[in-house]
Formats: C-alpha cells, structure tokens, sequence
C-alpha cells in the first residue's frame, strides 16, 4: 500500500479481497478501535492464561502466544458485529479455557503442530470448531 506518495486506505477497497477480520475496521480508519480490541483481548488472556500458568507452560511461549492471536482472529469478527471489545467480553469467550493446564506433556511442541494443538484445544473448547 505504501508507495512514493501517501495514499488513503479506503483505496484498498478496490484492491484484491483477503479474509482479515479486522479489513474494514482498518480501512475505515478505525485505528482505535483495532488498538483497544488487541489490548482488552491480551488483557482478558493475562488473566484466564498467563497469570495462572505454571512454569514451563507453552502458552508462554511463542507457540502459545501465535494459537492465542489465532483465536482472536476467529472472535474479532463477532466482537465487532456485537459492539463489544470490552475486557469482559473476551473473557467470557475464554473462561472455560482457564482449566486447561498448557503445561502438560501433550503440549510440549515447540513447532507449528505445537501452535496448532494449543489452538484446536480452545477451539474445542470454547466451541469455534
């Protein structure tokens, strides 16, 4: 998008399509709105995820934090529908995911399967799948 000039972002509009969730809030200039869904989201993961987490957890890890972003790509549509990037919201999303320990052997995969398996565990968790 970035070229020699400065160009607006509603000229993505006319561009190729692409399923990010947050697209139109983006061209749309919602830049506040993008910056307060991502901060109340790793808020409400502070809490259900890493403040509890054990030593040694993957939720910690790259592979966490990567399955963590994945799942808010797959909320960030009905937040936004809804009118609701509250803290409380996202932690509703996610209360029922706090029991699971990413600690556990099952877990420890440091690779893209490892990112997957955190993922596909919430999903089925919190019923994305």
């Amino acid at each position: 998008m970035r070229k020699n000039e400065e160009t607006p972002r509603h000229i993505l509009e006319k561009g190729p399509k692409d399923k990010s969730p947050l697209r139109d809030t983006y061209i749309e200039t919602n830049d506040l709105v993008i910056y307060k869904m991502v901060y109340n989201y790793i808020l409400a993961c502070d809490e259900i995820f890493w403040s509890n987490a054990t030593d040694g957890s993957f939720i910690f890890k790259t592979v966490g934090v990567q399955a963590l972003f994945d799942i808010l790509r797959k909320l960030a549509p009905e937040a936004i529908e809804k009118r609701n990037i509250s803290v409380k919201y996202f932690k509703g999303k996610l209360s029922d995911v706090a029991e699971i320990d990413f600690a556990s052997d099952s877990f420890r995969n440091p690779s893209g399967s490892g990112r997957t398996l955190i993922r596909r565990k919430i999903e089925d968790k919190i019923g994305l799948r």
